[in-house]
């Protein structure tokens, strides 16, 4: 089927792995971690004809360290109009939630709502980008954290959530991934042998300290 508009077809909508991973191989330098965590998952996820669940990709660092980035090569190897598509879509704390009061979180919600429901209801394929997450008032989380953990179409709500992805971009745990890869380079581990484990030790413990550290997901 071809679209002269964009639709959720193989045209529009290529999910196309072989573009990332020679994007991520070229232009990711230094971070075999997430070359092979990003790729591996992404790509488990659209070949599998019925997740059980969304696929969430939280993606830690200081500022500067590449998150944006790789969002951005990921939308743009799934879609053909990359950022410009009716099914992804990129939410900048600091730009689109500025506001706590209960009026305008109650706006955002409706309209984080809105959106997941549009894109998802158009294509299966959709993804939502979530930058500087860190700074998200927990309510908005709450709403997100629906469509993640959406399991089976039902009458009241049929439309199905389990093949979009998210991706939470944070500043949170970047000073602890610092110490572990300043640590690693001074014992002369090369970055292909990091134990991940140690990071995700480390990220899981800056979640609960640290504001805005996503525990409460």
């Amino acid at each position: 089927m071809f679209c002269f508009l964009e639709c959720c077809s193989k045209h529009w909508v290529p999910n196309n792995m072989t573009k990332l991973d020679l994007r991520l191989k070229e232009q990711l330098m230094g971070q075999p971690l997430a070359y092979n965590l990003i790729l591996k998952s992404i790509s488990s996820h659209i070949n599998t004809e019925h997740p059980s669940k969304a696929l969430v990709l939280s993606l830690h660092g200081s500022t500067g360290t590449g998150k944006n980035f790789v969002a951005k090569h990921i939308v743009e190897s799934l879609y053909r109009n990359g950022y410009r598509s009716k099914y992804a879509r990129l939410y900048v704390a600091s730009r689109d939630f500025m506001h706590h009061d209960e009026e305008h979180l109650q706006q955002y919600k409706d309209r984080i709502k809105h959106d997941i429901e549009r894109a998802t209801s158009g294509c299966q394929y959709a993804t939502f980008v979530f930058d500087e997450v860190d700074k998200m008032p927990m309510k908005l989380l709450e709403t997100i954290l629906f469509y993640i953990d959406f399991h089976t179409p039902t009458y009241a709500q049929p439309i199905d959530f389990r093949k979009t992805i998210f991706i939470f971009l944070s500043n949170t745990g970047g000073k602890e991934i610092n110490v572990i890869a300043q640590n690693n380079h001074f014992a002369s581990i090369q970055r292909n042998n990091y134990n991940i484990t140690e990071f995700q030790r480390a990220l899981a413990n800056a979640a609960f300290s640290e504001p805005g550290g996503l525990w409460h997901a």
